[in-house]
Formats: C-alpha cells, structure tokens, sequence
C-alpha cells in the first residue's frame, strides 16, 4: 500500500483499521488535554513511519500539521492567532483553533 492512511473500515484486516482509528482518538484526546493513552514516544514512532494524525471528516481532511501550518500562515498575515470562528477565508480554521 506504501502509506499509512488506513481507514477505520480497513476490509482486508479490520483490526489494524480500528487500531489506527483509536491511535488517532487517543493522540486527539491527549491535545485536548483529556486522558490518553498516547505518548511522545508513540507519536515519534508513528510519525517515521508516515503516519499522519487527521483533525475533521471527509474529504476535506487534514492533518494537526496542516492546521497548524495554516495557522502560522494566518499569524504571519493577520499579526494573531485569533481566528474569527466563521471566517470566511477558511471556517474550517476558523473551528479548530
């Protein structure tokens, strides 16, 4: 397969898709500052690897990386991090900051 985007439903080996799912729940939970089974050293050992670590649904899915980059691009124009929640340049940024 040559990538680690497995999804929850994963046909050919259910358990690794709901592996990845909850390694994904846990890594949300421990930034949200909830408890979590997740660890630096897991996050470092997934990362090597390629694994990515989604915020959202859909298609439009992107990762905590991305967000983040996106809101230092949002620093960098607007000289703050206090993103609108509806704006209109990017709601989804908007709602994860």
């Amino acid at each position: 397969f040559g990538h680690c985007d497995v999804p929850q439903a994963f046909k050919q080996k259910r358990t690794l898709g709901k592996w990845v799912s909850k390694q994904r729940g846990s890594y949300r939970n421990m930034k949200e500052g909830k408890p979590s089974k997740m660890t630096e050293g897991r996050i470092v050992k997934l990362r090597k690897i390629g694994f990515t670590f989604y915020i959202g649904k859909g298609k439009k899915r992107r990762t905590w990386d991305q967000f983040f980059a996106d809101l230092r691009q949002f620093q960098n124009t607007y000289g703050h991090t206090n993103i609108p929640l509806g704006h209109a340049g990017d709601p989804q940024l908007g709602r994860w900051a």
